[in-house]
C-alpha cells in the first residue's frame, strides 16, 4: 500500500512540474494583402511592378515553449521547412502546460549550420535539414539556404513576366529571432486543450519585400543589403502576425452564451442581430448562422469534441468565445 501511495504522490509530481505531454503543432495562414496565397497568382510589388512567386522556401527554429509563470521548454533539434502549400506543422509531443508564447528563428542554429563538415546526408530523410530536392543547402562552407524566394517580375508592366528575381539568404548573421511580442492566449493564437497546443499564426508575405526595390529584378544569392532588409522584414516587420477571426478582446454583443462545456446546443442571448460563425482548433469555419437579436440556440450534435471558437459578428464589432465541447 505504502508503495503504491508513493506511486501516486511521484505521478502527481511529475505532472505539477513537468506538465501534461501533449502533441504541440504550429498552423500558419500563407497571406498576401489578407488574401490566401498562392503560386498561380500575380502580385504587385514597389506599388505596381506585377509579380508572380514560383518558390518561396524557408527554414524555422523553434526553440521553445513559455507558460504563463515564465516555465521554458527548450527544444533541441527542432526545424520546420515552411513553403505556403502547407498550413500544419507539428513540432512533437512535449510536456507542458498554460503555454502562453513560443521562442523561434529564421534560419538555421550557427552550432548546425558552421559544422565542419555541415552535410544534410547525415540527417534522416524525413527530417527538414536532410537533402531537399530542390536543394536547401549552399555546401559546407555557407551551410543552408535560409530562404529560397524565386520569382518573375514584369518591370515593363506589359503584361509579360520577364526579369527573374532571386533571393536565396545565406550565412550565419542572418539566423534572426522572430519578435512575436503580439502572440499570446490572451489574444488567441494559442490554443490549448487537455492533449494538444496549437500556435496559429498569419503570414504576411506582402511584408516580406517591403523597403526592398525589386521592381527590376535581380540576383541576390549570399550577402546583400537586399538580403539583410528581408531578414529585418521577417523579424521586426509583422511578417507573423495573430489571425484576426481568433482574436478573443472582450465586446458586448451579447450578455449570456452557455454552457461551457457544451454538448448539442448552445445557447446564446445577442444584444443585436449578428453573424455567429464557429471554427475549430485549426481555425477552420465549420458553422455559420445569422441570428436576430433576443435569445437563440444553435446545434451542435454533429461537431466533434474539442476546442472551438464562436465569433459573434455585428455592426458594433466582433466577439470571439472560446468553448470546449464534451
Amino acid at each position: 500500500m505504502k508503495r503504491s501511495i508513493s506511486i501516486l504522490i511521484f505521478l502527481l509530481i511529475n505532472s505539477l512540474v513537468f506538465g501534461q505531454a501533449k502533441e504541440v503543432s504550429i498552423h500558419l495562414n500563407h497571406k498576401y494583402n489578407g488574401a490566401n496565397f498562392n503560386f498561380d497568382s500575380t502580385y504587385v510589388v514597389d506599388g505596381n511592378t506585377p509579380i508572380k512567386f514560383n518558390r518561396l522556401e524557408y527554414y524555422l527554429h523553434i526553440k521553445s515553449l513559455i507558460s504563463n509563470d515564465g516555465e521554458t521548454t527548450n527544444l533541441s533539434d527542432n526545424y520546420l521547412l515552411v513553403n505556403p502549400n502547407q498550413n500544419q506543422y507539428n513540432i512533437g509531443v512535449h510536456n507542458v502546460e498554460n503555454i502562453n508564447s513560443i521562442e523561434f528563428h529564421l534560419g538555421v542554429d550557427p552550432d548546425i549550420n558552421d559544422a565542419n563538415p555541415n552535410d544534410p546526408s547525415l540527417w534522416e530523410n524525413s527530417h527538414p535539414l536532410a537533402n531537399q530536392i530542390p536543394s536547401m543547402h549552399w555546401g559546407w562552407s555557407a551551410g543552408y539556404i535560409f530562404l529560397a524566394l524565386e520569382a518573375m517580375i514584369d518591370k515593363q508592366e506589359d503584361g509579360i513576366l520577364e526579369s527573374p528575381l532571386t533571393f536565396h539568404i545565406v550565412d550565419g548573421p542572418y539566423y534572426s529571432s522572430i519578435n512575436l511580442s503580439n502572440l499570446s492566449s490572451e489574444l488567441t493564437g494559442i490554443i490549448e486543450t487537455e492533449n494538444t497546443v496549437t500556435f496559429h499564426m498569419d503570414v504576411n508575405y506582402e511584408k516580406i519585400l517591403y523597403n526592398v526595390n525589386v521592381s527590376n529584378g535581380g540576383i541576390f544569392m549570399g550577402l546583400y543589403d537586399e538580403n539583410t532588409e528581408i531578414v529585418n522584414n521577417i523579424s521586426s516587420n509583422n511578417v507573423f502576425t495573430i489571425p484576426e477571426n481568433l482574436n478573443l478582446k472582450e465586446t458586448y454583443i451579447s450578455n449570456a452564451v452557455f454552457p461551457n462545456p457544451f454538448s448539442n446546443t448552445i445557447q446564446l442571448n445577442l444584444n443585436e442581430n449578428s453573424i455567429v460563425k464557429v471554427y475549430n482548433s485549426l481555425g477552420i469555419l465549420v458553422d455559420e448562422y445569422k441570428l436576430d437579436k433576443g435569445q437563440q440556440q444553435i446545434n451542435t450534435q454533429t461537431l466533434l469534441n474539442g476546442v472551438y471558437i464562436l465569433s459573434i459578428q455585428s455592426k458594433s464589432g466582433t466577439e470571439n468565445i472560446k468553448l470546449l465541447k464534451n
